[in-house]
């Protein structure tokens, strides 16, 4: 699941029809968006902040038509390096989401429906590279990064700017 920036709407990927729906966050109700060219396993969504909505599974990158659901491949996944190498069978993408601030797309790899690791997926190349540190929990099948905090100046501190400035501009106009 991943909410779309511009407007806050919710978008999943339903399984077993391969199809996008929006989520209604009040009720859990889901609004079909269309069937999904794409079968597979896996099925991790995530928007960018461009809010381009990706999708991954066991093959490749999509971007996805958030009006009709359809797909388009961007890029084949290469899991040989990172998970082959790892002894995983059938590496898919369970999870995807873009940390905010750098656009790195991080997702959940699940191997055999037991081991999830955690890794990043190149754009260009579609290489997935797996943090290190071994396996996270069994299965995870969702990622989300906390929003960035935009810091803003204080009341206090806009209101004493605001008192110097008045005292500044009446100390010039003073004889």
């Amino acid at each position: 699941m991943s909410f779309r920036n511009a407007d806050g709407a919710l978008f999943g990927f339903v399984e077993p029809s391969d199809q996008v729906a929006t989520l209604n966050i009040s009720t859990g109700a889901a609004g079909l968006v269309g069937s999904n060219s794409v079968s597979g396993s896996g099925n991790g969504i995530a928007f960018n902040s461009g809010d381009t909505l990706y999708h991954a599974n066991e093959f490749d990158l999509h971007t996805v038509n958030q009006a009709t659901g359809d797909s388009m491949a961007v890029v084949s996944l290469d899991f040989a390096n990172a998970f082959f190498d790892a002894g995983f069978l059938a590496p898919r993408v369970s999870g995807l989401d873009f940390r905010p601030g750098d656009e790195v797309l991080f997702a959940s790899v699940i191997n055999d429906d037991s081991d999830s690791f955690i890794a990043t997926i190149d754009l260009m190349t579609g290489d997935l590279a797996y943090l290190s540190g071994g396996a996270t929990a069994s299965k995870v099948d969702a990622l989300a990064f906390m929003p960035m905090r935009i810091s803003e100046p204080g009341t206090l501190a806009i209101l004493g700017l605001g008192l110097a400035a008045i005292g500044f501009t009446r100390r010039r106009r003073a004889p």
